[in-house]
């Protein structure tokens, strides 16, 4: 990272500012699951269920009463599996495995300009990225906790284990519900509503550590978008001046917020609610694609980026007028056959977008892989 910030040197304030994801930008593998599979029974399965019900609860159902997250839903879980936080710093350090040309990405985005991650990983995690990335942690907002402090007896642990294996048993529906249009529920995710409601919302807040949960926070959907307009806020920057990057469902309302305000909204090999949260798709193997992108915008604004996106194409970036002419030239010997797709997201546009990321997401990142 610079030793110096080469703004102020120049006597300027920055007008631009980045908000990203964690885990499919920076990470190829989700160590949360990862945890899930090693402490958990059948813990992978688990994952996914409680992955399914947030999202129905969240863009189906509109509510907000929900888990809060996945990663906080699942600590006692992981806890009556006998996690530790020595467990969890080891097995996230061994685990945490970056995309292609990440620590690059990370290290100039962030001296280019005021960056930020809103991530639902574990601070473990957190930890483990820092190290092979450089990655400031004072830039971080993640799942903060001690495995340690939530105290799980016996007597919770057999009953949470009883009830990890009525979840995993329940049919998981791979039905969609689009963020624009909302339908009623099928069957299998009706029932899975009720059992996860009944479990975690009823009986969990009544066992013995429920507080001790209660200071466990969670990173939600509305909390990445709260922490988007805290560092709005707390840098005087507009939403139209930020730069905004996600993968998955729980980014959606951030990259929305941006994106109507005529910031930059990008969706990374995203699934169907990142990319319709966007206003350019990026499909590729390294966040490099993502740096070319956010210079652009930073020295020429959102229409800026919007041209260089309709004119993509290796003769264009060879002759462009960019503020950055070295990142651009590393970014094209990158790629010598084929330049990584990017798309812009319009009504017309999103649909086949939405397909041909989640067939591309496939490719590069398996949230089941650890």
């Amino acid at each position: 990272m610079p030793e110096y910030d080469h703004m102020a040197e120049l006597g300027l304030s920055p007008d631009k500012q980045l908000l990203c994801c964690n885990t499919g930008f920076v990470t190829r593998t989700n160590v949360t699951r990862g945890l899930c599979e090693r402490y958990i029974r059948d813990g992978g399965r688990l994952y996914d269920a409680l992955c399914r019900y947030e999202t129905v609860t969240t863009y189906s159902l509109s509510r907000e009463d929900g888990i809060g997250s996945v990663a906080r839903a699942v600590v006692p879980f992981l806890r009556a599996g006998g996690l530790t936080d020595e467990d969890a710093y080891r097995f996230s350090g061994e685990n945490v495995k970056l995309m292609d040309g990440a620590a690059e990405a990370v290290d100039y985005l962030w001296s280019q300009l005021p960056s930020f991650m809103a991530t639902d990983c574990y601070e473990h995690e957190v930890l483990a990225l820092a190290e092979a990335t450089g990655l400031p942690l004072a830039s971080v907002t993640c799942c903060a906790l001690s495995f340690d402090k939530v105290q799980v007896d016996r007597k919770d642990a057999k009953a949470l284990r009883e009830m990890a294996d009525a979840i995993t048993k329940l049919r998981l529906s791979d039905e969609l519900y689009s963020v624009t249009d909302s339908r009623y529920l099928t069957p299998e995710d009706s029932k899975l509503v009720d059992t996860v409601d009944g479990m975690l919302l009823e009986t969990v807040p009544g066992m013995g550590f429920a507080d001790d949960l209660r200071h466990v926070p969670a990173m939600s959907a509305s909390e990445k978008a709260y922490a988007l307009l805290e560092i709005i806020r707390k840098n005087a920057i507009g939403m139209d001046d930020t730069v905004a990057i996600g993968t998955g469902n729980s980014d959606y309302q951030a990259l929305d917020l941006v994106r109507d305000s005529s910031g930059l909204a990008i969706s990374y090999n995203g699934d169907e609610y990142a990319v319709r949260g966007s206003n350019v798709a990026v499909l590729g193997d390294s966040p490099i694609t993502v740096a070319v992108l956010a210079n652009e915008f930073y020295n020429g604004g959102i229409e800026s980026v919007f041209s260089m996106v309709r004119n993509w194409s290796r003769e264009y970036l060879q002759t462009h007028a960019c503020a950055d002419r070295n990142l651009m030239d590393r970014f094209l010997e990158k790629y010598p056959k084929g330049l990584p797709r990017v798309r812009l997201v319009t009504p017309k546009t999103v649909s086949r977008i939405v397909s041909e990321s989640a067939e591309y997401r496939r490719k590069v990142y398996d949230p089941r892989r650890v």
